[in-house]
């Protein structure tokens, strides 16, 4: 074979190999160096079957056996025609070796990789005589490197499947939908089959690769085009809006306030709670009385963590939002967030949207146990509810009392609360949670919102002719405000607005400097 085309081939293989290696999701997990034959992975097959001695699977072996050796006849072809280095063969066993053993573990999925296997052992044609018949024929060459480019997607197809956790839980749910990729590859296997067997020009053999990669290409945005479909369907059926909007309105009163909860930064149990690999302090409360800003926190920790790409899930109790108020419709949406941070779990819950309509949208003990297998299947996961005061105590105690069930039997999952101290929940939480009193910390806040809000009306003031003597006054009565509020913010806001809506500066003054008890007062 002429030299320029060993290299093209040679380096053919190569690309391929770099591209299996991109599309794994985790490739520093594998080594596949030390798996160089079929026999490595036919011992690992036998060792399956003597382990599920009392599976219906016993007849693996057999059923993969023309897979195995049409693989070995092709092994044997690319070595002498390629020359091709260890690293591109063990790609050939390594990948199959370990999707086997990944595939083990759960008897049903065994099976139907069992029976993929068979299905491409079907269409594997005897390599070595069709190339011992057309020794410097091109167009062989270029149908070898693409059966090899091919196995290597059905490979990494494979391995990012097995590689979710709690697969067998979700199995069932997500087969489908694996089956059709697994599918698509399938029939460019078979076209790689008939292009090595029909003697094709290799113009027509790259003719007819290009219209797969486009057929590939429209296949694959068909399944992004239903993956927005199913998650379209999922937020209509889950999301809260108001959830949604809320924290969008509460970050956007804050960006007004100057840089709120500095001071949490020093706490160092909230650190530890920040901390992702920190397992010491998985519960925090943030307790206060009415009015501290406690949701104006937990609004700016979310929103902190989601600029981090931190998996977050959150939810504001609000009194005046009743379906928020019940469990289901927040388990609702955390559900749907955690589908949003993780797109693989989309066709799991869309299954059980529609399988299982009635119960995700109606019972609440089933939600429950769906959402804790959700999240057992996710990674490191912190989850902040805030306003937990405002529902009613018999709701509130069950949320409480589920998350808790579930932080403790997932600890992947961080949880901090926000509510006032009402003894119900005091009795619940007082032995895991860490409290922090915002209203004992937050006059730094207070004052830095009395002082921003406040040189803005006084310049809007000198503008319109007042004097220095009535701006000191004015200036004096805040920082008397901010001790009043007595660690309450919303008394500071309310205080400061009828101040600002005063029609003149005694008004003004006299609003200031004869301030109201509590918020009732205000």
């Amino acid at each position: 074979m002429a030299k320029n085309n060993t290299e093209w081939i040679i380096s053919a293989f190569e690309s391929a190999k770099v591209d299996f290696t991109k599309n794994l999701k985790h490739p520093e997990k594998y080594d596949f160096t030390n798996i160089t034959s079929g026999e490595d992975v036919i011992k690992a097959a036998k060792d399956i079957e003597e382990r599920q001695t009392k599976s219906r699977t016993l007849s693996a072996l057999g059923r993969i056996e023309p897979y195995m050796k049409g693989l070995e006849g092709y092994a044997g072809v690319i070595d002498t025609f390629a020359q091709a280095k260890a690293d591109i063969l063990c790609l050939i066993w390594g990948p199959l070796k370990l999707i086997l053993l990944m595939a083990s573990h759960l008897t049903s999925a065994f099976r139907k990789v069992v029976e993929v296997l068979q299905d491409i052992g079907r269409l594997l044609p005897q390599f070595e005589t069709y190339t011992n018949i057309f020794k410097e024929n091109k167009t062989i060459h270029y149908g070898l490197f693409l059966f090899y480019r091919d196995i290597l997607d059905f490979y990494a197809t494979l391995l990012n499947f097995f590689a979710k956790k709690n697969l067998n839980i979700f199995f069932n749910a997500l087969w489908p939908s694996l089956r059709d990729q697994l599918d698509s590859i399938m029939n460019r296997i078979t076209e790689d089959a008939r292009l090595i067997t029909s003697n094709a020009s290799l113009e027509h053999v790259q003719a007819t690769d290009l219209l797969r990669r486009n057929a590939l290409e429209e296949f694959q945005k068909a399944e992004r085009f239903r993956n927005d479909e199913k998650f379209l369907s999922l937020s209509q059926a889950l999301e809260s809006k108001t959830c949604k909007s809320k924290l969008g309105e509460i970050i956007n009163d804050t960006r007004q306030r100057g840089k709120l909860g500095a001071w949490l930064d020093k706490n160092s149990h909230f650190t530890k709670w920040l901390e992702v690999n920190d397992s010491t302090c998985r519960y925090i409360w943030l307790q206060g009385i009415p009015g501290a800003g406690k949701t104006f926190l937990a609004a700016n920790l979310i929103r902190r963590l989601q600029a981090e790409s931190t998996a977050i899930l959150y939810g504001f109790i609000d009194y005046d939002n009743q379906a928020m108020r019940r469990p289901l419709r927040l388990w609702h949406s955390l559900i749907f967030q955690l589908v949003s941070h993780n797109r693989d779990l989309c066709s799991i819950v869309h299954e059980i949207l529609i399988t299982k309509y009635d119960s995700l949208t109606s019972d609440n003990e089933y939600v429950e146990e769906f959402f804790s297998n959700l999240v057992q299947s996710s990674g490191p996961l912190r989850i902040v509810i805030d306003g937990l005061d405002e529902a009613d105590e018999t709701e509130r105690g069950a949320a409480v009392d589920y998350l808790l069930r579930m932080t403790e039997s997932h600890p992947n999952i961080k949880l901090l609360l926000s509510s006032r101290p009402e003894r119900d929940l005091e009795i619940k939480l007082k032995q895991k949670f860490h409290v922090i009193r915002v209203d004992q910390h937050n006059e730094v806040d207070i004052n830095n919102y009395v002082k921003i809000e406040g040189d803005a009306w006084l310049s809007e003031l000198q503008e319109c002719g007042a004097d220095d003597e009535s701006c000191n006054q004015i200036r004096t009565a805040l920082e008397a405000l901010v001790k009043r509020a007595n660690g309450m913010f919303l008394y500071a806001k309310l205080v400061l607005n009828i101040a600002k809506s005063a029609a003149d500066l005694p008004v003004i003054l006299d609003e200031l400097e004869t301030l109201p008890t509590g918020l009732d007062g205000a």
